[in-house]
């Protein structure tokens, strides 16, 4: 009755008894009672983790020292989807007067899969935040750029006022760059649009000869 898995197997690593709870992961590997804790792992967990969980099983049968695992995520060999166990091994005495080996194991897949889609959001979130910083360095050094003639364009037009030549050729070129300010503003505005759930994308089929035209 026990919440988690127990899993007990007797001196000889052959399959004593399992909690009956979690009986159904070993149905591969029926009649497990009885079959030897290699088989077990090899059916359930395929032969490089089977072969690694049984060593681990006969150092602490052998040793005494009580096993516990990192959370272990492997591949099931039986049915193919990934599983995540918390798990101990520890020795204990069989009412036989011989040593055998306990296995309280919790399945805790659920818990690895949510840990995982949280890891991947906050990645996702620093992803975001890392190409928002690079934008806004880009936009501030690209509004610099139009800012850098105008400043001189305007000492102009204070000291010649009357030259209207040169006034036109400044004026011209003082608005070429307050729109190009202006241009790069709005975009950065609808960075803030974005940011701040202000704009909604509608997606649509659209022709590509208008998008182009």
């Amino acid at each position: 009755q026990a919440p988690g898995g127990v899993y007990d197997p007797e001196e000889n690593l052959n399959t004593l008894q399992v909690s009956q709870r979690p009986r159904a992961m070993f149905s591969a590997a029926e009649p497990v009672i009885g079959r030897n804790v290699s088989e077990v792992m090899k059916i359930l967990w395929g032969p490089v983790a089977g072969a690694g969980l049984t060593a681990i099983f006969r150092r602490t049968l052998v040793t005494g020292e009580r096993y516990v695992s990192p959370r272990f995520t492997e591949t099931r060999a039986d049915i193919g989807g990934q599983e995540s166990y918390e798990w101990v091994a520890q020795r204990l005495t069989l009412p036989s007067g011989k040593n055998g080996v306990v296995c309280y194991f919790t399945d805790v897949t659920e818990q690895q899969l949510l840990e995982n889609a949280l890891r991947k959001h906050a990645d996702d979130l620093a992803i975001a935040d890392r190409r928002k910083d690079e934008f806004l360095a880009m936009l501030a050094h690209e509004l610099r750029n139009p800012l850098a003639p105008m400043l001189p364009g305007v000492e102009v037009l204070l000291q010649c006022p009357d030259q209207r030549e040169i006034v036109d050729q400044v004026g011209n070129m003082l608005k070429r760059q307050v729109d190009q300010m202006s241009h790069l503003i709005d975009d950065l505005l609808d960075v803030s649009r974005i940011t701040t759930g202000k704009i909604e994308l509608r997606k649509a089929d659209v022709s590509v000869s208008e998008v182009i035209s």
